[in-house]
């Protein structure tokens, strides 16, 4: 998933930063982004999982 977003930040980078701060990174800032992003995103899966009842995908 890095990498797409790294191609994506290439590509479009102010409405990516804009998109992942409000998504991911919160008020942290962007330097270090994709370990910041990668975590978090695997906290909110985490929560769905654990907190919500969601299935863990397997692969």
């Amino acid at each position: 998933i890095i990498d797409y977003w790294q191609l994506i930040h290439e590509t479009q980078t102010a409405r990516f930063q804009k998109e992942i701060q409000l998504a991911l990174l919160g008020q942290n800032t962007f330097s270090g982004w994709e370990q910041q992003a990668i975590s978090r995103l695997q906290n909110s899966c985490d929560y769905l999982i654990e907190g919500r009842g969601f299935e863990r995908w397997m692969l």
